[in-house]
């Protein structure tokens, strides 16, 4: 019995021994090919994240591709076009005045007062938009006589038709419907007038106090010498118009309304002569007979008298800052419905700019073309809206995963493991796109109310009053202003859309190395781009100051900062007008565009290009050996091959299986628990051993990568203080040389050699040297360059051995388990076989046995029933 319960003991030592040395090996095996947790975790997550982000890609490309092809047949930019442009060219072209026989010698930008506003309104743009009849070529009846035959019937253009028949119908010889040409209200043949022709414009308030006069100068008495108080103008036009300036209008007043539907030409004319004189001597320009004044605005308008009756008055004066004409016209053979508008903005230094603009938009998505074109419309519209929606969910899925993975509150978890530059990227796409909708959605409104009012337009023709033209007319232009400032408002979210998908674009980039160049060269960049442009635009506001403060009297482009600023932007590409500039003197602009192209353009424009070109070769150089775009599509090939055929996990199992046991994404990322690939078979269910090592060499090596520094400048240094340390000594070496040969010569009596010879022995033996070093050097290399093949060698055998020694030793184990578990049922087997045998031996008859010797049996049974 002693002897098994040494045996027993033996063994039991012997297997705490075998888990020390096991326990020794597992954490030596964790030293060479463990990892940390949260780094192997983070490698997981960051594949996961370039994977997912790759196959975006595609999808963002569809999701541009759709969008751009939605939007462009929605708009139709070339259609609307074709009819703005005809508009501009033909009223600002073709609407002359300043008559000299045929040729009319002013058009719209010669329009530089109030009186030449009524000269081309009456005489160039009424007889252009309005005409009766049709028109025929110049000097006709000229044209007849001289081509007429001796003794004919002289030829009288007045004689020719006003109006001609056009019979149409199909097919073209089997007509069915004629009409009267030229149709009323038509304008360029194509474009329908809607409402007439509305008048109005902004004025401004009269005071002495707006008046900036010299203090120094008594108040009555520059009264007296002005003679008529200020009048400025706000806004006030002082420069240039842009186009939303002619989309504003501040405060209409003296509106006139045009009835073309309803009034003659003739008419028309008289009541633009009655806007311009205030009604004056109406009996005179009635032929005798009296008539009512046609200018509304007109009746009540001047005080003749300080605190007398307003009178009739001219309905623009010198309280006019602005006179708009505007039109609303319909071109059937584009469902186009456009709101045009003649802009004279006249600024307090006299001087009136003009601007022609039209606004149009469409009155169905069914004029995008033939049935073909709006079914594919429809469609785009469709798979863009299904993959904004997609992204839409998939934000919102990966936003309460944050916060169900969060320990911290919801807003907590959002602000510090949510928001990030993509995320934030991916949220603003999604806004823009439901911008665009909501603006689709309101211009789809605007556009039904408009056609409802064109509807009512069409149909009450005649049985209207002119009170109650006007009042629908006035409600028409309403309407397609708010019509087209929602078309325009649609435009303008439309262009930001494409910039918003580029960036995630370029979030999908940045999962591949190779196409990430651009946004990873910007980051590296950012640093020095940073000081670099504080120091640029420091100089670009001087000089852009400079050029205002040069130039700002005499170009209308300096003549404030922003303008200036533009300027020199487009000044930084080439494009400048030196004819204009040097009207302020050769000198001073030559000196200025001087200074502008050195200190910008060469010096500062080719110092961003060097640390452009710098970062681009950091990053070029950390790509090179990175995986291309066709390798890595590969690798997901591949994946998703070994995937299905069950010979590897998903990434995803990996991180759900550690997110199980953690349940906090933050406590997983930071752990610092050594992991190899065995405990990730241990926690990964279905792991190959294969997969397991891979995983955890990747992400060892990409930590290894990431903590490597590179070579830069300082190991340059660091190389050449070595060479001139070696150079130096090279020198030394070479004067010991020389010392020992001149030595020798004198011990020797040779001849002392001359310095001429001295420096050819001192060549020859620094040739000697040299090339012995270099074959030294070559024999250096390739000798280490040996030597390092052979431990790579010796290495990598120790690594596969050291493998099978850790397999060999991991079946060791697990047979000696099986074998102690064998020893311990033998070993119950045979101690209750001895004690059998034991009782056996020991116990007699019970008669035989005293009742001392009984016990002292049984108390014998209870010892080896201990044992």
């Amino acid at each position: 019995d002693g002897c098994e319960l040494t045996w027993l003991r033996t063994f039991w030592a012997n297997d705490d021994d075998e888990k020390k040395k096991e326990k020794e090996a597992n954490e030596a095996d964790q030293q060479i090919n463990g990892v940390q947790l949260g780094t192997y975790l983070s490698w997981v997550k960051n594949e996961l994240d370039s994977e997912n982000a790759c196959l975006e890609l595609p999808f963002t490309i569809m999701l541009l591709l759709v969008f751009s092809l939605a939007a462009l047949y929605h708009l139709r930019q070339e259609w609307t076009y074709v009819v703005e442009h005809s508009w501009k060219f033909d009223l600002s072209e073709n609407a002359n005045f300043a008559w000299s026989h045929n040729f009319g010698h002013k058009t719209l930008h010669d329009v530089n007062s109030i009186a030449d506003f009524w000269s081309w309104f009456r005489i160039g743009f009424l007889p252009l938009v309005v005409q009766p009849s049709w028109s025929h070529s110049e000097d006709l009846d000229s044209a007849f006589s001289a081509a007429q035959a001796t003794n004919s019937t002289p030829f009288d253009s007045s004689m020719l038709p006003s109006q001609y028949d056009l019979k149409f119908g199909y097919p073209p010889d089997d007509s069915w419907v004629s009409v009267l040409l030229p149709v009323r209200d038509d304008y360029l043949h194509y474009n329908k007038i809607v409402a007439g022709i509305r008048l109005r414009q902004e004025r401004a308030e009269a005071s002495w106090e707006s008046c900036l006069v010299p203090k120094s100068v008594p108040e009555d008495l520059m009264k007296q010498w002005l003679g008529k108080p200020c009048m400025p103008a706000k806004p006030s036009y002082e420069l240039t118009p842009m186009p939303e300036d002619a989309e504003a209008f501040s405060e209409p007043a003296r509106v006139e309304w045009l009835l073309t539907e309803r009034d003659d030409l003739h008419t028309l004319i008289q009541k633009a002569l009655d806007m311009e004189d205030g009604c004056s001597q109406l009996k005179e320009k009635s032929g005798g007979e009296g008539r009512d004044c046609l200018c509304n605005g007109c009746q009540n308008a001047v005080q003749q008298t300080p605190g007398g009756p307003l009178m009739p008055g001219p309905w623009a004066d010198e309280y006019t800052q602005r006179i708009q004409l505007g039109i609303v016209s319909y071109n059937q053979n584009y469902g186009l419905v456009s709101l045009v508008t003649v802009n004279f903005f006249i600024n307090r230094g006299g001087h009136i700019y003009k601007l022609v603009h039209v606004q149009s938009s469409w009155v169905s998505i069914w004029c995008a073309g033939n049935f073909l074109d709006v079914v594919f419309m429809l469609f785009c519209d469709l798979v863009w809206v299904l993959g904004v929606t997609k992204v839409f969910i998939a934000e919102v899925k990966d936003m309460v995963y944050v916060i169900q993975s969060s320990k911290s509150e919801w807003y907590t978890a959002i602000w510090e493991d949510y928001l990030a530059f993509w995320n934030i990227v991916d949220w603003v796409s999604i806004l823009c796109a439901y911008a665009v909708l909501a603006c689709y959605i309101r211009l789809s409104i605007e556009t039904g109310i408009c056609n409802l009012a064109l509807e009512q337009k069409a149909s009450a023709l005649t049985s209207m009053t002119r009170a109650e033209s006007e009042l629908q007319s006035a409600d028409i232009f309403g309407k397609v202003e708010s019509m087209v400032a929602a078309e325009s408002d649609l435009r303008l979210v439309l262009m930001f859309y494409p910039m918003v998908v580029m960036a995630r674009l370029f979030k999908s980039f940045d999962a591949q190395p190779r196409l990430a160049v651009v946004t990873r060269t910007l980051m590296t960049a950012s640093q020095d781009m940073l000081h670099f442009f504080v120091v640029f635009f420091s100089v670009v506001f001087c000089i852009a100051v400079n050029g205002v403060l040069l130039f700002g009297q005499d170009l209308e482009s300096f003549t404030t900062l922003d303008r200036a600023g533009i300027t020199c932007f487009r000044a930084l590409f080439g494009e400048w007008d030196w004819d204009r500039m040097k009207v302020v003197g050769r000198v001073l602009a030559g000196t200025w565009m001087f200074a502008w192209v050195w200190i910008v353009v060469v010096l500062l424009l080719n110092m961003l290009l060097a640390i452009l070109m710098d970062a681009y070769a950091t990053v070029k150089a950390a790509a090179a050996e990175a995986l291309g775009l066709p390798d890595q599509i590969s690798e997901m090939v591949r994946r998703r091959r070994q995937t299905q055929n069950k010979e590897r996990v998903r990434l995803n199992d990996i991180w759900d299986a550690y997110f199980r046991k953690f349940m906090d994404e933050k406590e997983m990322l930071s752990s610092k628990l050594i992991i190899t690939a065995k405990d990730v078979m241990k926690q990964v269910r279905g792991i190959p051993p294969k997969q397991a090592k891979r995983t955890v060499a990747n992400a060892k090596a990409k930590l290894e990568n990431s903590t490597s520094q590179p070579y830069g400048q300082t190991d340059v240094r660091d190389q050449i203080v070595l060479a001139q340390g070696r150079a130096r000594l090279m020198r030394e070496e070479v004067s010991q040389i020389r010392q020992s040969i001149q030595d020798t010569c004198r011990i020797a009596g040779l001849p002392k050699p001359t310095s001429l010879a001295l420096r050819e022995g001192t060549v020859q033996v620094v040739k000697v040297l040299k090339d012995n070093v270099d074959i030294l050097s070559e024999q250096v290399v390739t000798a280490i360059s040996s030597e390092r093949e052979q431990y790579k060698n010796v290495q990598a055998n120790i690594d596969l051995g050291q493998r099978e020694m850790t397999f060999c030793a991991f079946d060791a184990r697990q047979k000696l388990h099986l074998m102690q578990k064998g020893m311990e049922e033998l070993t119950q087997l045979l101690q209750s076989h001895a004690a059998k045998e034991h009782m056996k031996q020991v116990l007699r008859p019970v008669e035989a046995y005293t009742p001392m010797q009984a016990r002292s049996s049984l108390d014998v049974v209870a010892d080896i029933s201990r044992v």
